[in-house]
């Protein structure tokens, strides 16, 4: 897991961390040489993070070539994450926010590759690049 701090851009919150994902993942989860970037197509594949703050960020890269993915935090109902963009370059951005988490507790973020995919994207892949924490 790589961790390093920035200067937080929501009103109240000093700092920010960004952790590279997964910091667990299944053995058919692939990470890109060099990059942040672990995908996979593999339906159930699964990536965890365990975090400790009252938010979290999940950042992937969206592309046409991307299927929906299914994101829950602590065991709670999970939301179906939708990864499909027009464009066929890779675009980084947050695809998933859970607010209003205790601060004091540790939580358990859960990604799970789905067999789902929007009915204009070429392939199923899910990606994940990193998720912001505060």
């Amino acid at each position: 897991m790589h961790l390093h701090r920035e200067r937080g851009e929501r009103p109240g919150v000093p700092e920010r961390k960004v952790v590279l994902l997964p910091v667990r993942r299944a053995p058919d989860l692939h990470r890109a040489g060099g990059s942040g970037n672990t995908w996979s197509n593999t339906t159930g594949d699964t990536a965890t993070l365990s975090f400790e703050g009252s938010y979290v960020a999940l950042n992937s890269t969206a592309y046409n070539g991307q299927g929906i993915m299914s994101v829950s935090v602590d065991g709670g109902a999970a939301t179906s994450v939708d990864l499909y963009r027009r464009s066929s370059q890779g675009v980084n951005a947050p695809v998933f926010t859970a607010d209003g988490l205790d601060p004091t507790a540790t939580h358990i973020l859960k990604v799970t590759v789905t067999v789902t995919k929007n009915p204009s994207s070429q392939r199923n892949w899910a990606s994940l690049v990193d998720a912001n924490i505060a």
